[in-house]
């Protein structure tokens, strides 16, 4: 339980929140679980949207807090002219970190139940994170995205679910699969994998306690599938 359990919700409705990063002022969009229970840890979910957007039209065009249930707080932050810093010490790793050093103090967080979910250059964003932050990152999402950029065998173990659209021509199939490379290597996992609820996801075996890799290729192209939503707070849930 975070600092700020106990404490009343310091707003009831989502909100535009503004802090200051390397001197300059960047956004994010705030969205609290109602009601709000300043006694219950909750699990926080950032979700960075894909080149040029914003989170708020993020927000918009998708149900990833339908499918939470207000059992968690979202946060979408705004990248800096609509794109994202893939740098580990980046200027939107500091933004990570100081949005996680303001909800832990006024809100009531479970800090072991930090994820990422992110659409195309958004996917390279989540996964940065877990690269940058692992400590921090209980588990990413990547949809149609890539990365991590640098990525490194010796990069700690964090829970991954990768979606990819086999004609996707934004962004290759290729990009997701490296993606999923990543983490079954630095997991543990093997080269085996299972079907897993929904289809067309798979669960590959033997990778460390906690730390699964799930590969849901689909026949959709540059997009966000119908299954995404509870795919993704199930994969979120089962790793808690």
């Amino acid at each position: 339980m975070s600092a700020g359990c106990g404490k009343a919700a310091p707003l009831s409705v989502a909100s535009q929140q503004t802090v200051m990063i390397d001197s300059a002022v960047r956004s994010y969009l705030l969205v609290p679980p109602t009601p709000y229970d300043g006694n219950t840890p909750y699990p926080v979910v950032f979700a960075y949207h894909g080149s040029g957007g914003s989170g708020a039209n993020f927000r918009a065009g998708v149900s990833f807090e339908a499918a939470a249930d207000n059992q968690a707080i979202f946060v979408y932050p705004d990248g800096a002219g609509g794109i994202w810093d893939l740098k580990n010490n980046g200027s939107d790793a500091k933004l990570f970190d100081s949005i996680m050093s303001s909800l832990t103090a006024n809100w009531c967080v479970d800090s072991g139940a930090v994820f990422a979910i992110g659409f195309s250059y958004g996917g390279w964003a989540a996964t940065q994170m877990a690269r940058a932050r692992p400590a921090a990152m209980r588990a990413v999402v990547s949809i149609e995205g890539g990365g991590p950029q640098g990525a490194s065998n010796s990069d700690p173990a964090v829970a991954a679910m990768i979606i990819h659209g086999t004609n996707d021509t934004a962004e290759p199939l290729t990009a997701g699969q490296n993606s999923r490379d990543h983490f079954l290597q630095i997991n543990g996992c093997g080269s085996t994998s299972s079907a897993t609820s929904p289809a067309p996801c798979v669960a590959y075996a033997g990778c460390q306690p906690k730390k699964p890799v799930v590969w849901c290729q689909h026949e959709g192209g540059h997009e966000i599938p119908a299954f995404t939503a509870s795919a993704i707070w199930s994969f979120f849930s089962g790793v808690r």
